[in-house]
């Protein structure tokens, strides 16, 4: 999970998501699945985080999060999360997710992922394979709901959008505020997600 968060609202636009014939040529911020983060980011700056960021349960892939910086100008997000599987020495990325941040703003964050979902279904022609809102589940208070939408994009991936109204107890532990999120990810990603975390949660 995110320790450091930048606190900037930002307003949602589909500019980073690119419409290809295929999930690989999705982008965002210029990043696609298949591709190397090192491509991207250096070694160190991709094992660093993983030390420093909670890894699931079971490793089989491993979370790298790369915050917008002076280096790392992203032009939409403020902050991009990245997963690659465990030993892969390409680091070849498997899944993608682009988070805005939405301080004391959480009814503004549903409204911009209606609009994201809207421009997702117009643009790419898919409805929700799922709707709806759940506790995240490492919220051990229980009171963190997330608010999303997932589509399976053809046989070879999948997408999110999902707004988190983090619980209070989480919110001071961990200095988070409320967040929308966009995802994309390999079909064997994403399956591995349904089987091994909550299916809404790619974080």
């Amino acid at each position: 999970m995110r320790i450091i968060i930048i606190i900037i609202i930002f307003f949602i636009n589909l500019q980073s998501l690119t419409k290809a014939d295929d999930i690989q040529d999705f982008e965002i911020e210029g990043m696609s699945l298949g591709d190397s983060a090192l491509n991207f980011f250096t070694k160190s700056e991709i094992d660093k985080s993983v030390e420093e960021m909670p890894q699931y349960p079971n490793d089989q892939y491993k979370i790298a999060y790369i915050q917008k910086s002076k280096k790392y100008d992203f032009k939409n997000y403020q902050g991009i999360t990245f997963y690659f599987k465990k030993n892969d020495k390409s680091y070849t990325i498997a899944g993608i997710v682009a988070s805005n941040y939405y301080p004391n703003d959480f009814q503004n964050c549903l409204n911009d992922l209606k609009k994201m979902r809207k421009d997702i279904e117009n643009s790419f022609d898919v409805l929700p394979t799922y709707e709806g809102e759940d506790l995240l589940e490492f919220d051990t208070f229980g009171e963190t709901i997330m608010h999303g939408v997932v589509y399976n994009l053809s046989d070879n991936g999948f997408s999110q959008v999902v707004c988190y109204d983090w619980s209070k107890e989480i919110s001071k532990i961990q200095n988070r505020v409320d967040e929308l999120t966009i995802g994309i990810s390999t079909k064997e990603y994403g399956e591995w997600l349904k089987l091994n975390t909550n299916w809404l949660n790619f974080l």
